[in-house]
């Protein structure tokens, strides 16, 4: 048979019952155990690992922000710093540092889950904080610094032009200026070399404009003042030379303005005058061109002789005519022109009012007060005096004409072949030119006096000399008829320019 081992129970050897079960749950349990702790410590290890993983990315993406941060909040400073008024600069920056940087530093602290990063916020923040009012504090006291300097250039000026205004104010503007510069100096917004270099500029400035200001009022007295000395302490040589130089050209310029003035009033005093000269004039010569004394004639002119722009000489050659026209009125004459007084005023009618041989009204009145002028002439000459010097393309045909009647003079006023001069020959040269220039007169109007003036028109005016020329075919008479009534006379027959052949018309 078989020898078959009997089993033992080794629990049951060891005498306890159910112990070696016991021993068993117990060795199992440590085995568990160390499997729970090792699972722990793994999820514990695993949970700081997302952790540390998580601080790292929200410390990176803080320290951009950080930086984008510190970088805008300066950019918006500088900006407004730039854009700022001086002398609000510390307003503006308390203003920024309130509502722009605080809230923008606080909240790069927003939503942060990690304590490094929260930390590091903590701390960068505050420095960041420490920055932007370390920043805008220096900035604020530089600018305040130029605002007082800017400040303080505004008063050099404002005083300096109100110097210039008013000279007299130079010891009180001196003494105001030195009061600014004080209190700069004082309040620490200039060290003291800063405060003495515009101490010395402001008396320079003030000095050179309390100089400026007097050398306009009167360059005279100014160049006393300078030349006294009372400058001196606050101006360098090189200033007080071109001061002087300046208070000489001022001095010219003023006796050169002076007169420029003086005979602006003269040329507006004449014009005034010979306005008046025209209205009396005005009311003298009749639409037919007969001149009419009026009872209150010889009062204007008199009154026009006081004006201070009339010339003496022509305000009594104008009261002489006047005087000549009544009597001439109150006798029946009939006033009549010298041939040679005609010819030549036709000439001197067109020369510029500079050339001292110029027509003048003077001479006008007095040729009809002596007689040689008759009424119509006198009003076509002082016509033309008044108009002609306006009209230069006028003026230009009236010398071609001239020209033309200068041509044909010879034709009149010489005989034979020895060339004697015929006395009657100026007088009928006298009477073609009158005829001759009532036709030019007609065709300049029409814009068709060219022609009359050239020898191959038809219409040249040289074939209406033919019948006033002496000796040479018959003669045709364009003088007034027997009877006839011109600017109330009426001719008696004879040589129609001696006024004794003119009766009134009563």
């Amino acid at each position: 048979m078989p020898n078959i081992r009997q089993y033992t129970n080794e629990a049951e050897v060891s005498g306890a019952p159910f112990e070696g079960a016991a021993y068993s749950m117990e060795k199992l349990g440590r085995v568990e155990q160390g499997a729970i702790d090792q699972g722990v410590s793994g999820v514990k290890r695993g949970l700081e690992a997302v952790e540390e993983h998580n601080q790292r990315q929200e410390i990176s993406q803080l320290s951009a922000n950080l930086a984008t941060t510190h970088a805008n909040l300066t950019a918006q400073w500088n900006k407004i710093a730039s854009q700022t008024d001086p002398n609000d600069i510390e307003k503006a920056a308390a203003d920024f540092r309130e509502k722009v940087a605080q809230p923008a530093i606080s909240a790069l602290g927003d939503n942060l889950s990690t304590s490094g990063a929260q930390d590091m916020f903590t701390k960068a923040s505050a420095a960041l904080t420490d920055d932007i009012f370390t920043k805008t504090s220096a900035d604020t006291a530089h600018l305040q610094g130029i605002g007082a300097i800017s400040n303080a250039v505004t008063v050099k000026n404002q005083l300096g032009n109100a110097l210039h205004s008013d000279p007299s104010s130079f010891e009180t503007v001196m003494q105001l200026g030195d009061t600014v510069v004080d209190g700069l100096q004082k309040s620490g917004t200039l060290p003291l070399g800063e405060a003495t270099k515009l101490r010395d500029e402001y008396h320079s400035s003030f000095a050179a404009a309390a100089a400026l200001g007097k050398i306009e009022a009167n360059p005279t007295q100014a160049k006393a003042d300078i030349s006294s000395g009372m400058y001196d302490k606050y101006l360098s040589q090189e200033q007080t030379t071109a001061l002087m130089r300046h208070a000489d050209e001022m001095e010219k310029a003023q006796d050169v303005q002076a007169r420029a003035q003086e005979a602006d009033l003269k040329r507006k005093q004449k014009d005034y005058s010979d306005q008046q000269a025209n209205t009396i004039m005005a009311s003298m010569i009749q639409p037919d061109g007969s001149l009419r004394v009026t009872p209150d004639m010889p009062k204007a002119a008199v009154n026009y002789s006081l004006l201070p722009g009339t010339a003496p000489g022509e305000a009594r050659s104008m009261i002489d005519m006047i005087a000549k026209v009544s009597k001439e009125q109150e006798a029946g004459i009939k006033a009549t022109t010298d041939p040679h007084t005609y010819e030549d005023f036709s000439t001197r009618m067109l020369l510029p009012s500079s050339d001292p041989r110029a027509l003048s009204m003077r001479q006008l009145y007095q040729a009809r007060t002596e007689g040689q002028l008759s009424d119509k002439d006198f009003s076509f000459f002082r016509g033309g005096i008044e108009t002609l010097q306006r009209d230069p393309v006028k003026k230009e045909a009236d010398r071609q004409f001239n020209a033309f009647l200068q041509s044909q003079k010879p034709a009149f006023t010489t005989t034979g072949l020895l060339g004697v001069k015929d006395p009657a020959g100026y007088q009928r040269f006298y009477q073609f030119s009158q005829a001759a220039r009532q036709q030019y007169e007609q065709a300049y109007q029409s814009g068709d006096w060219k022609g009359m003036l050239d020898a191959k028109n038809p219409n040249f005016l040289g074939k209406l000399a033919k019948p006033f020329i002496a000796g040479k075919g018959a003669q045709v008479s364009t003088g007034p008829s027997v009877g006839e009534v011109d600017s109330g006379y009426k001719f008696t027959g004879g040589d129609p320019h001696d006024q004794h052949n003119w009766v009134k018309v009563q």
